[in-house]
């Protein structure tokens, strides 16, 4: 009998532990996924490039006056322009925004887009 008791407390626990882990990596995905577009998008109304976009390792390296700065620069540009691309896929697709939403952050990221794409990478930066 106390060994039923025992084998079903640890399957309690065990199915505790699952459901914990469940419920973190859920929250994370709905930040990545949901929280973290709606964050980049706020500091596209800035005009700055979304702070978990950049990388500024690599930001450093395009400013020096190294032999791969230029190359590093038009690297993170491209990657930048990439972003806003799958920002903007993600909501044409978002079916819980309505049609004002998506034209005013559609209308944002063109613009945004544009202005980058004319301006030298250290000015986007900067």
């Amino acid at each position: 009998m106390e060994t039923i008791v025992a084998s079903l407390l640890v399957m309690c626990l065990g199915l505790g532990l699952i459901a914990l882990f469940l419920r973190g990596y859920a929250d994370f995905w709905f930040r990545v996924m949901v929280v973290n577009k709606g964050e980049a998008l706020e500091q596209l109304e800035t005009g700055d490039v979304p702070s978990r976009w950049r990388r500024k390792a690599a930001e450093r390296l395009a400013l020096s006056n190294g032999i791969f700065a230029r190359a590093a620069g038009a690297l993170l540009k491209w990657r930048y322009i990439r972003r806003l691309r799958a920002l903007e896929g993600y909501i044409r697709a978002h079916r819980r925004l309505s049609a004002d939403e998506k034209a005013g952050s559609l209308e944002l990221i063109g613009e945004t887009r544009r202005r980058w794409r004319d301006m030298p990478f250290t000015d986007m930066i900067g």
